[in-house]
């Protein structure tokens, strides 16, 4: 009967979706407001998602969904900047990338990264830009949501406390990426992350990228 097509369909839909979703990457962007970027195999945003207080205004008025995850990487972190999220004092952003394979999750941290930076070119100050490729599961998507922050900003917590137990994620998870920068400036990067510009030379322009 049509309950019973109806109810087969919804099945079939809630299937493909999550095959669609297996497909996707996420790309997450952190500074204090923490946003979510999910994109199609075709590099298309299909979802954003703020998830702290802190990004909503950062959020509003941008028209994402539709358009190519460079250009809402752009777009985000214009606002960021415009917001003063992100200024010559705070100048510290994680970009995470969890693809469905190492060649997507390399190539796309690549492309959101080198946004990032052309940005950089055009402001006179730089940007120090943390990055990492992440994998997503339910423990961290968990803890995540506990704290309104992204998969990311767990991960690279969880990758700095293992390698130095004295600190605690409960005590880190307070700070932003700024402060967290700063931490690994003095104690090191944790293995996997990656770092461009030294919080040591923003305020020496003349020495970014060794020139």
């Amino acid at each position: 009967d049509s309950s019973t097509s109806r109810g087969l369909g919804d099945v079939y839909k809630r299937q493909v979706q999550s095959i669609q979703m297996a497909r996707n990457s996420v790309i997450m962007i952190d500074v204090n407001p923490s946003i979510r970027i999910e994109v199609n195999d075709r590099d298309t945003v299909v979802a954003v998602e703020g998830l702290n207080d802190d990004s909503k205004p950062v959020l509003e008025g941008l028209e994402l969904k539709g358009k190519d995850y460079k250009t809402a990487v752009s777009e985000i972190v214009t606002s960021l900047q415009e917001k003063e999220y992100i200024t010559n004092l705070k100048n510290s952003i994680l970009i995470s990338v969890a693809a469905p394979n190492d060649d997507m999750s390399k190539e796309i941290l690549s492309g959101a990264v080198e946004t990032v930076e052309s940005i950089d070119k055009a402001i006179d100050y730089g940007l120090s830009i943390l990055s990492q490729i992440v994998s997503l599961d339910d423990a961290a998507e968990a803890t995540a949501e506990k704290y309104g922050i992204s998969e990311g900003r767990v991960d690279i917590i969880n990758k700095f406390v293992a390698e130095h137990s004295d600190y605690s994620f409960d005590k880190l998870v307070e700070n932003n990426i700024q402060l967290l920068n700063q931490l690994f400036e003095y104690i090191g990067l944790p293995e996997g992350v990656e770092r461009i510009l030294s919080l040591i030379h923003i305020s020496e322009p003349t020495r970014r990228r060794g020139i």
